[in-house]
């Protein structure tokens, strides 16, 4: 995944905080101009509009956390690394949420074990 664009931001911000007559660091990249964390359901409502604007389909912000996660561990990384990426306490926080996802990997890794047996 490239961290070029959050590098960048964070310099970006370096300026902004350098300019400003407040700033409020709390350790976040995206903030507003004094670094106060964004107002989550502000950021939301922009989200909403950019995808209408753009035409894509209907899905609240958050829904893109849930979107990754089900697409990381359907294609076979491990609990382990989503959980971490995602901030959960536990491993098992993400498996109880995100269960749904493994009955297919599962059937997966049978197949490949299968087919390396057969080899």
């Amino acid at each position: 995944m490239p961290i070029e664009p959050l590098k960048a931001q964070a310099a970006g911000q370096a300026d902004e905080q350098s300019a400003a007559d407040t700033w409020n660091e709390a350790g976040y990249i995206f903030t507003t101009e004094d670094g106060q964390p964004l107002d989550p359901h502000r950021t939301s409502k922009a989200f909403e509009r950019h995808t209408c604007t753009a035409a894509l389909p209907r899905i609240p912000l958050h829904g893109l956390r849930h979107t990754y996660a089900t697409m990381a561990l359907s294609r076979g990384v491990t609990p382990r690394i989503v959980s971490g990426r995602l901030g959960h306490s536990t491993v098992v926080l993400t498996l109880d949420i995100y269960s749904h996802v493994l009955p297919q990997a599962d059937q997966d890794t049978a197949d490949r074990l299968a087919a390396l047996i057969e080899l």
